[in-house]
């Protein structure tokens, strides 16, 4: 196709593998026609719900949604009943529609701003999208743009970034005229279809969306560009499925370059806030109880956090997608697939954290699983004014337990209370005595267990030995912080920013069990963690420093065009004692976490404790160049 053309229907942009696990890249169309046979392969999980979202409302679009909770069961008991043929050859008509740079017609932008772009009469070349593909962002909403020596995005990967900015549903705020994007369109706010909250069934991409397209009473419009949904004051809803999900809230600001072409696109938000009420259309992400309370991201304390997403599995009400899957079981005996739960926190600005939870079938399906999590679920709340809760809270050990899931009550308490080294209460103790005795839950970080587990360990994480240094590091400075009795720690952690050479009460804590020529490493970033967490709440970060220091700066100079920073990344890599790095460092930590930036701590332990020529060339390279991280791994020995 052309190259100012890049449509969702029959370009290539479709991670997959098939049965022999075989990976490939495939159109919207084909993705459809195989649907039966191929397995999305996107590993984030904003960009799986993204793709799987787009299919759907293409499902919606060609009259393949179910309208009766009969045909939707009839669906579930065979996804072979969807006529994917038949959505691939909708998808196939209406490509224009879905090009994300028709010049008439671009996907997920404003039509309206045709007439700025009509000055030039030409196409868009390409989509900018600066902080994501620096930073490894899913999404735009950080503002701290990266907009000097950053390539523009191939087009497919700024396809699944279109979709996946659709997901998130909040932005931040862009300078604009009213009289061009209407009344208050430049202001941040959420939005029903797009819940905090989504599930997705594992299996092939048909079992995906068969079980994904719920029944609805009208589909409402196709509209694949932004429209207006009213003024402040007009808070307007989809008029069912179809519209929420192609409900576009984001307008895209076009740009033209030296040449008159238009170069780059900026994006603010479109829509104002709808009210969720269970059962409404585009909320069945959305978890309900029965009282039409939602689940908050907030409350998936770690990733595989099945506690709270099994719970509510079993008590959400009308209208929500595990009611309606759980309908289908009682009438077709259906088996329910595994779910994967992608739970998004966000401000103004950006996404605070993502949860990606993995829940099995059996706990869907199994009744005895609904009275397992609720007694895990009310040891949570028993010890929800600690400062820790420990990852065993999660359920992932105990739920997934045969012996829990088919004892009594009395024995369920036994055994999760013997799994965090308490003693079991016996049968005569009174319940204000019970709850007491689990408050004891979280004394186990006294007993300096290296084996403690943080906030973002998952069930699946390696035992300590088969984790790097840094990563074991990393791990325990997590539990120390969610500890009750950590304050202290970290109080003699911040000392070391001072004197790191004085050993004093944190030292065993930190260092314990960790190689020798590990020692000053770890003590540096304890440091460094340390004096993060005194300026800012997040202690989780994915982004290595040298990358992240490519987002310092103000106006429009940032990394190595901000003089200051260039100036701290130039004494970085002149220096070849890791210790006398640590003035430099403190400066670098706090400025991020001032800007709400938190680097890898284990990646940084890492490097500190190999802090040779190789190890500064690849951060130089971080800091200089765009290059994509696997690629800079690359440089050097050292990870």
């Amino acid at each position: 196709m052309s190259s100012d053309s890049f449509s969702l229907a029959h370009e290539r942009w479709v991670p997959v593998r098939d049965g022999d696990g075989e990976r490939s890249v495939v159109s919207g169309c084909i993705a459809l026609e195989q649907a039966g046979r191929l397995v999305l392969d996107v590993t984030d999980p904003l960009e799986y719900a993204a793709v799987v979202r787009f299919l759907v409302a293409v499902l919606y679009a060609c009259g393949l949604g179910p309208m009766s909770e009969e045909e939707y069961a009839l669906r579930c008991a065979g996804s072979a009943a969807v006529d994917w043929a038949r959505a691939a050859q909708w998808l196939g008509d209406h490509a224009c529609d879905v090009d994300i740079l028709h010049p008439l017609r671009p996907l997920f932008q404003d039509c309206g701003l045709r007439a700025v772009a009509s000055v030039h009469a030409l196409p868009v070349r390409y989509l900018d999208h600066t902080s994501a593909g620096a930073l490894g962002r899913p999404l735009l909403g950080d503002h701290r743009h990266l907009h000097a020596g950053l390539p523009a995005l191939v087009p497919a990967r700024a396809a699944l970034l279109l979709l996946t900015q659709q997901m998130w549903a909040v932005g931040g705020r862009l300078r604009c005229s009213d009289a061009l994007y209407g009344a208050g369109s430049n202001y941040a706010s959420g939005a029903a279809a797009c819940g905090r909250l989504i599930w997705l069934p594992d299996g092939t991409l048909a079992d995906a969306l068969t079980w994904r397209a719920v029944p609805v009473g009208e589909l409402g419009a196709v509209n694949w560009t932004y429209r207006v949904r009213g003024g402040p004051k007009e808070r307007l809803e989809p008029a069912g499925e179809l519209d929420a999900l192609t409900w576009m809230p984001r307008r895209v600001l076009l740009l033209s370059d030296g040449d008159g072409r238009i170069g780059r696109a900026h994006f603010t938000q479109g829509w104002h806030r709808a009210p969720v009420e269970p059962g409404s259309p585009g909320a069945t992400d959305l978890l309900f109880t029965n009282k039409g309370k939602s689940l908050p991201c907030a409350a998936l304390l770690t990733p595989e956090d099945l506690v709270p997403v099994v719970d509510r599995w079993w008590q959400a009400g009308e209208g929500s997608l595990p009611a309606r899957i759980r309908a289908v079981m009682r009438q077709t005996g259906c088996a329910v697939p595994a779910m994967r739960v992608v739970g998004i926190a966000t401000d103004q600005k950006k996404v605070l954290h993502l949860r990606d939870v993995r829940v099995p079938g059996e706990l869907l399906t199994d009744e005895r699983a609904a009275d397992a999590a609720e007694l895990l679920a009310s040891l949570r709340y028993i010890t929800r004014d600690r400062h820790t809760q420990l990852a065993d809270l999660s359920g992932a050990a105990l739920l997934t337990d045969p012996a829990f899931l088919t004892a009594d009550p009395r024995e369920r308490a036994r055994l999760a209370a013997r799994a965090h080294r308490v003693h079991a209460p016996s049968p005569g103790v009174k319940a204000a005595d019970r709850q007491r005795l689990y408050r004891f839950l979280t004394d186990r970080l006294r007993e300096k267990d290296p084996g403690v587990t943080s906030l973002f360990v998952t069930a699946d994480t390696p035992a300590p030995s088969e984790l790097t240094p840094g990563e074991q590091l990393e791990k325990r400075l997590h539990g120390i912080r969610a500890s009750q009795h950590g304050r202290g720690l970290m109080g003699q952690m911040r000392l070391w920013a001072a004197a790191p050479h004085i050993p004093n009460q944190a030292s065993e804590a930190v260092t314990r069990d960790l190689p020798a020529g590990f020692r000053t490493a770890a003590i540096l970033t304890a440091a460094l963690y340390a004096t993060h967490a005194q300026m800012h709440i997040s202690s989780f970060g994915r982004t290595p420093l040298p990358r992240l220091m490519r987002a310092f700066g103000s106006g429009k100079s940032f990394g190595p065009q901000h003089g200051p920073t260039e100036t701290q990344m130039k004494h970085l890599l002149g220096t070849s004692r890791p210790a006398l790095l640590l003035p430099t460092l403190t400066n670098l930590v706090r400025y991020a976490a001032a800007h709400e930036m938190t680097p890898s701590w284990s990646s940084l332990a890492d490097d500190l404790s190999a802090w040779n020529a190789a190890t500064r060339d690849r951060w130089a390279a971080m800091f200089y160049t765009s290059q994509p991280l696997a690629e800079l791994a690359q440089i050097g020995v050292h990870l």
